[in-house]
Formats: C-alpha cells, structure tokens, sequence
C-alpha cells in the first residue's frame, strides 16, 4: 500500500499545479494558446493518474478487486501512460517552440515533433510494448525532442533582453521544472519492465524516491511560475 501513498501524494501535486495554472489563466489571460494547452495538459494528467490508478489496487488486493484485469492486457496500466506520453512530448515541444522567434529553429521543432508523433504512434503499433511497457522509443525520442526545445529556448532568452526578466518569466520555470524531470526519470522509464515488486525489490527502491524528488521539483517550478506570474500583468 506504500506505492499507493506515493500515487496520492503525486495526484495532489498534479492538481495544485493544475490548479495554479488555471489561476494563471484567470489573471493573466495569455494571448499564446499553448499556454492554455499546457495547463489543459495538466488537467489531463491529474485525470489520467485518477485512472491508472486502477492497475495498483488490482495488484495490492492480489486481484480480489477488479479481478477481470489479472491476466488481461489491461492488467498494467502502461496502455494508458504510453498515450499520455506521445501527448506529453508533443505538448511540451510546440510549447516552448510558440516562444522562439529563429524561423529556422521553428522550421526544425515543428518537423521533429510532426516526427516523432508519427514514429511513435508506428513504434507502439509495431514494438508490441504498447500493453507490456512505458515505449523505451517514445521516452528517449520525446526526452531528445523537449531537450531540443528547451536548449532553443535558452539559446534566444540568451539573445535577447529576456534573460533579465527571467523572474517573470512562466516559460523559464517550466523549462527548469521540465528539464530535471526528464533526466531523472527517462533512464528508469526505459527500464520500466523490471518494476516489479517481487522479483526487482532493487529497481522499485530507486524508482520510488527519484519519482518522487523530480515530481516534486518540476510540480514546484510550475506552481511557483503560475503564481508568480499571475501577478504580472505579461510574462514572458
């Protein structure tokens, strides 16, 4: 029942972040629509932890409850998260690209994120990792992808004045935030398929603590951000 404290301490993060984004919203009124998208997203994540959280309660109880999903493909919730993960990268990616003014490194994101929804959307269908596993591809092309994303967004704060509004700025908190997530957790989502309790006590260990500490941090800077910049009348 451990892993399901850490569920819930984790869907109340998602949600004051949600919340504070929506605040955000109601402030400021951004004109950047991916903006809006991002707090939308962040809506959709709280939701799908809601639900994922199906799988743990059937596998703590040993399958006394929802007992139809042991042995079925739904047995793992990793189906849904792996459709969250395409949503999440891509997001993220058209997110920090609505912020960068270079056409070329407009050109470029646009077509590595038009990419990789494609190829991930193939990988799932052809890998056979789509009920089985978080898709090693779409962790490792979406973590390049929004790596990509956030380095063009620091490369043009740098050209520009904005890197001494940093302060005020929302995007700047996100990519922080979003940046030490993706190191921290993508080399353990790659390995996902050892997450299992009775046979890989060691994996669940590490697991458990680091999904935690950079859930915290990311969930943080954006609620931090949303707050701070709720009190601007622009945010850059």
């Amino acid at each position: 029942m451990e892993y399901l404290q850490y569920a819930t301490f984790l869907q109340l993060l998602e949600l004051l972040a949600a919340m504070a984004g929506s605040f955000y919203l109601f402030r400021v009124k951004p004109r950047n629509k991916y903006t809006k998208y991002l707090v939308y997203f962040l809506w959709l994540t709280f939701v799908v932890e809601i639900v994922g959280i199906y799988s743990s309660y059937a596998y703590f109880s040993d399958y006394k409850k929802l007992s139809f999903l042991k042995d079925s493909v739904f047995q793992r919730n990793f189906w849904l998260y792996n459709i969250k993960g395409i949503i999440e990268f891509s997001v993220l990616a058209y997110f920090f690209r609505s912020f960068i003014k270079t056409v070329s490194w407009k050109k470029t994101l646009k077509y590595l994120a038009l990419f990789f929804i494609l190829s991930t959307i193939l990988n799932l269908i052809f890998s056979g990792s789509y009920f089985m596993a978080y898709a090693a591809y779409t962790a490792i092309a979406g973590t390049i992808l929004v790596l990509i994303s956030v380095g063009f967004y620091f490369c043009e704060m740098l050209k520009s004045e904005a890197i001494l509004k940093f302060k005020s700025s929302l995007t700047f908190y996100i990519a922080i935030g979003v940046l030490f997530f993706q190191i921290v957790l993508t080399p353990l989502k790659i390995y996902s398929r050892f997450f299992i309790e009775s046979s890989n006590p060691e994996f669940v260990a590490l697991w458990k603590p680091l999904l935690v500490i950079a859930n915290v941090f990311m969930y943080t800077c954006f609620i931090i951000g949303f707050l701070i910049c709720s009190q601007k009348k622009r945010s850059y």
